[in-house]
């Protein structure tokens, strides 16, 4: 008993670890041991405290959000009308909050038109280039902007109207299929809506669901597989129509029948779009019209695919490490 008190003590704080010891001291020591189901207290103890540990990470930053003033005015307001999609990011460092330093005075350009991709070992800094390019954070050192005007005097809102996101995490809601990817362009009418999705692959499994489009596909689309929720999200960019696309490991989790239909959907998506794109899987952005090797939060190397390959560095090794791991076999 005194373990799992042990247990809770050192994962949480304040009223919640004590309001929980309160209740576990009430429970016989013989509940503590493993029951016919296999299934042990240890188990749902330790599963209960990480759940609440990464729950009250993310309420700790709801709340943060909703301290803000939400109702900011904006001095002369910009409208992002006819402006070049170019970002640019210029001499950026940045942390969240108290954790070490992600990214040090880092300086890269997303020109106009054009892929540019992210590569590198975990942690160097590449999903948060993104996040902030969008404005997801706001920095507290250098510049980054869009067209030319500084994004932390744009409004957020406005800015978020030239970018269709696609992550690794899809977020979908428990409606139907029609109704998440129409979120991607509210206004738009049914036909527009599986123009998209065809033109993303998803007719083809959305066909087979009992009621097709009409499908409710459960909370975050937990009725449908990884690749087939990715392709709706794709769908939902597709629709949203923005002029500049981040992609961040689009692919990263799926097998090899759905990373293929997702990256003929994808190529469709990023076609004369400004796009900025996050891969550790170095085949698919080989095609790149830059890439930004980042390591340790600082650019390392940059250049196109074959430059980088002849310059002998971190690529050249990254890109040889995965060729030989895809010859591996039992």
């Amino acid at each position: 008993m005194q373990y799992w008190g042990h247990v809770v003590g050192v994962r949480m704080q304040g009223d919640m670890r004590s309001e929980v010891f309160t209740h576990l001291q009430k429970l016989p020591n013989s509940y503590f041991d493993n029951n016919k189901s296999g299934v042990t207290m240890s188990k749902i103890i330790i599963n209960f405290t990480e759940q609440y540990q990464n729950g009250m990470t993310g309420f700790e930053r709801f709340m943060e959000i909703m301290r803000e003033d939400t109702e900011k005015e904006y001095k002369n307001p910009i409208e992002l009308k006819n402006v070049k999609d170019n970002i640019e990011i210029d001499n950026v460092s940045f942390k969240y909050e108290d954790k070490k330093q992600i990214l040090k005075n880092l300086t890269l350009s997303i020109e106009s038109g054009k892929t540019v991709a992210l590569v590198g070992p975990s942690g160097g800094g590449k999903s948060t280039v993104s996040k902030l390019a969008a404005r997801f954070w706001d920095i507290k050192s250098g510049k980054i902007t869009f067209g030319g005007k500084d994004i932390s005097t744009i409004d957020p809102e406005e800015l978020l109207k030239n970018y269709s996101i696609v992550f690794q995490d899809v977020v979908l809601f428990n409606s139907t299929v029609m109704e998440n990817i129409r979120l991607g362009r509210r206004t738009a009418s049914d036909e527009e809506v599986k123009k998209v999705a065809k033109m993303a692959m998803c007719d083809e499994f959305i066909e087979k669901l009992l009621n097709g489009y009409n499908t409710v596909i459960g909370e975050n689309g937990s009725t449908l597989s990884g690749g087939e929720r990715q392709r709706i999200s794709i769908a939902r960019a597709l629709l949203k129509d923005a002029p500049i696309i981040l992609l961040d490991e689009a692919t990263a989790s799926l097998d090899v029948e759905n990373e293929s239909k997702v990256q003929q959907a994808i190529s469709t998506l990023i076609k004369d779009k400004t796009v900025l794109v996050i891969a550790h899987r170095m085949r698919t952005v080989a095609g790149a019209d830059h890439i930004v090797v980042l390591a340790d939060g600082k650019v390392k190397e940059e250049g196109n695919h074959d430059e980088l390959l002849k310059a002998d560095g971190l690529y050249s090794r990254l890109w040889n490490l995965q060729t030989k791991s895809s010859q591996w076999t039992i």
